[in-house]
This record gives C-alpha cells, structure tokens and sequence, in this order.
C-alpha cells in the first residue's frame, strides 16, 4: 500500500515539475519581450496609430522600416558605447533634473553631464535621435490624407522640421 502511494506521488512530481519550469520559462520570455517591445520603434509607433485604420501593408511596411531603423540605431549605440546602464543613468538624470529650472540645450547638456556621457556618446544620441526622425517620416510618407489627419500629435511633432526652441520663436516673430 505504502509503496504503491509512494509511487503515485513520484509520478505526480514528475508530471508538475515539467510544467511548472515551462511555465516559468514562458513568464521569463514575456518579460523579455515587453522591455524588447518598449525598445522598437516600430511597435510604438504602430500603438500610436492604431486608430488609423492601416492596411495590412502598411503595418508590413512600418515593421520593415522599424526593423532598419533599430539595426541602425543598435549600431550606433554599440559603436559608441551606450550601455542599458548607462541608459538607464541617463533617464534617472532627466528625472532628476526636470525641475532644475534649466530649459533646452543647457538642460541636456547637465542631463548628459550628470549621466556621464562623454562626447562621442552624445553625438551618438543626436545621430539616433536622427535616425528616429527619418524612420516617422517614412512612416507618415505611407500614410494616405486620411489618415495623416487622424496623427497623434507625438508624430506630427516628430516629423515636422525647421527650427526648434528659440530659433522657431525668432522666425515666428519676424
């Protein structure tokens, strides 16, 4: 009798301990997959126009883009030396530094200043920052009229050039 409970309960862990470790290894995957989700442009940018009614191509299209802009951006990043860390720090800086009453250029410069960034790494920033850009234009270049009149205004923003800050409200007063 005894050996016969002993036996069922050895087959039920060794029934359990299988998917309890394959259920832990799917948590694992999914919380890698959100914080890769929050990195790729082209799934933010698909969440931001998710009102806009796009076709099966388009998405294809912006995926395909997104999927060039983020190597590029991967190899900037890495050819500078951005690290997650070091990422991170920065974040923490802009955070921190919100309400220091400084504005624009001076902002980002102590922003970098205080997350360490040395000046490769902020030229580095400027080129993704670019790369960015270009890949919401080409986005919005796939966009029909309709559509573009329904743009979050996080797109507009990103995707109209010309001068920013002070050099737009130069322009606007004259």
């Amino acid at each position: 009798m005894k050996t016969k409970l002993f036996a069922v309960a050895v087959t039920a862990v060794m029934m359990v301990a299988p998917v309890m470790a394959q259920d832990a290894a799917t948590k694992k995957r999914k919380k890698g997959q959100q914080s890769g989700r929050r990195n790729n442009v082209a799934a933010v940018v698909l969440r931001q126009l998710k009102d806009a009614n796009l076709t099966d191509e388009q998405v294809a299209k912006v995926q395909e883009h997104g999927k060039a802009a983020m190597a590029k951006i991967k190899t900037i990043r890495e050819e500078a030396g951005i690290t997650p860390q070091l990422v991170k720090k920065r974040l923490e800086a802009q955070k921190s530094l919100k309400d220091s009453g400084k504005k624009g250029k001076e902002l980002q410069e102590a922003i970098n200043k205080e997350a360490g960034y040395n000046e490769a790494q902020v030229a580095a920033m400027q080129k993704i920052n670019r790369a960015r850009v270009e890949f919401h234009k080409q986005v919005v270049g796939l966009l029909t009229d309709e559509q573009k009149k329904d743009l979050p205004q996080a797109l507009q923003r990103a995707t109209q050039a010309g001068p920013k800050g002070k050099q737009r409200r130069k322009k606007q007063e004259n």
